[in-house]
């Protein structure tokens, strides 16, 4: 099993070159059922131990530059 930051390592690693997850896993020589196995895995830990009203763990490189609606009320 993949851990956490292999999974992260990857994502960042595909967004900064603008490369698929498929052509860097065989890079690697990671099955693709592995690292989707994993990020899978890690996703519903994540789901599950985030209640109402936490933060969320930002990666970085994924932050939106949009500005948040105003909310009125």
């Amino acid at each position: 099993m993949m851990t956490r930051e292999q999974i992260l390592e990857i994502d960042q690693y595909c967004r900064e070159h603008k490369v698929s997850y498929k052509k860097r896993l065989e890079e690697l020589e990671i099955p693709f059922w592995n690292f989707y196995k994993a990020k899978r895995k890690y996703r519903l830990q994540d789901e599950a131990s985030s209640g109402p009203g936490e933060f969320v763990q930002m990666v970085p490189g994924t932050f939106s530059s949009g500005m948040m609606p105003i909310r009125n009320g």
